[in-house]
């Protein structure tokens, strides 16, 4: 069944539906009216189903929830969170993404996407996440919400004339039963989501992803996945292995399958600027996202850790004085800049929805 929720404006009641995903029938009449409105304000241009792009919201593994609010039995405003656990070596805290938000044309200004935001946040809060994380190129409509830009992480743009010849040679796509080789790669990153084979299996499948990787003594060595649904054209957004494989697997897909193109690299904070900057055309700092602080107390805990751990320290009384943009800025970092005191947050491409 949908849930349903009443949220009180100032002179209108407002009824919020909720719907969940895990054990759901992509056949449902609720979710197909989802998936239908989603596709229509989102995906017209696409050739594919939003629920294709963000299996990890939309499907099962590990599935994720829909809030959205009707006219006339037609749904006018929606947005979509799934619940993730996030880890830093040791250190784990559970994050909340949000994505999908979209309200029709005719509907807009009537602050609907905002009552859905307000909920999201809300419904995060009570299953114990800390943080919550969105991608919009609209930061501004984001901050009244509590919202700020956060985050690093670094950039690199290449070309054909900027990759080196190499002799290796990578090949495309995985056998379904090798992908359990690129999980084992994903596991090794020190910053990531907790996510399952079967979820990667299903990441492995999004449409137009072009999945690279190398290999020696039939064991692989790294991999590129480019071109995630709609939002990375021409973006290596997540990738794996050792370094030197993931450096020459880039030269040769420049060089040899997308050489009328250039190719930009995402890649976390933490790793040494002087891996991918040799081969880049040029790179800059970007962020990671628009963050909000749900849980400060249990935020500011991992926070400390990670300064302890690493032999630094900082005032406790001082980060309680910060109003939340500013902590923000102070625990992941100032835009376009380097920090080592600054957590290192990072979210790989196929974890965005």
């Amino acid at each position: 069944m949908i849930g349903t929720r009443l949220f009180l404006g100032l002179n209108t009641s407002t009824q919020i539906h909720s719907l969940s995903y895990r054990n759901r029938l992509a056949e449902d009449r609720d979710v197909k009216k989802v998936f239908s409105f989603l596709n229509r304000e989102l995906r017209t241009r696409s050739g594919f189903s939003i629920a294709q792009e963000y299996p990890s919201v939309f499907g099962e593994f590990p599935g994720g929830e829909s809030l959205f609010i009707e006219k006339n039995e037609e749904i006018v405003s929606h947005v979509g969170i799934v619940v993730r656990e996030y880890r830093f070596e040791e250190i784990r805290f559970k994050v909340g993404l949000i994505g999908s938000v979209a309200t029709t044309f005719l509907c807009r200004g009537e602050g609907f996407a905002s009552i859905l935001i307000r909920e999201a946040v809300a419904r995060l809060k009570a299953l114990g996440c800390v943080l919550a994380v969105l991608w919009s190129d609209k930061p501004d409509f984001y901050a009244p919400l509590g919202f700020f830009r956060g985050g690093q992480e670094n950039d690199y743009l290449f070309s054909v004339d900027s990759v080196p010849l190499v002799e290796e040679i990578a090949r495309e796509g995985v056998s379904e039963k090798e992908a359990h080789k690129i999980w084992r790669l994903y596991q090794k990153h020190q910053s990531r989501l907790d996510r399952s084979l079967e979820e990667m299996k299903a990441l492995l499948m999004i449409p137009n992803v072009r999945l690279f990787v190398t290999h020696r003594n039939e064991e692989i060595t790294s991999y590129l996945a480019v071109n995630k649904g709609a939002d990375f054209t021409n973006y290596i957004h997540e990738w794996g292995g050792e370094l030197a494989s993931v450096q020459k697997n880039i030269a040769f897909c420049q060089r040899e399958i997308f050489k009328e193109k250039k190719l930009t690299l995402i890649s976390p904070s933490y790793v040494e600027h002087s891996v991918f900057s040799p081969i880049a055309e040029k790179s800059w700092l970007g962020s990671l996202g628009l963050l909000k602080i749900i849980d400060r107390q249990k935020l500011m805990a991992c926070y400390r850790e990670y300064l302890v751990q690493n032999g630094m320290s900082a005032s406790h009384q001082e980060l309680l004085t910060l109003a939340d943009a500013e902590y923000l800025q102070v625990m992941f970092g100032k835009e376009n800049s380097r920090d080592r005191s600054a957590f290192p947050f990072f979210l790989w491409g196929f974890d965005s929805i």
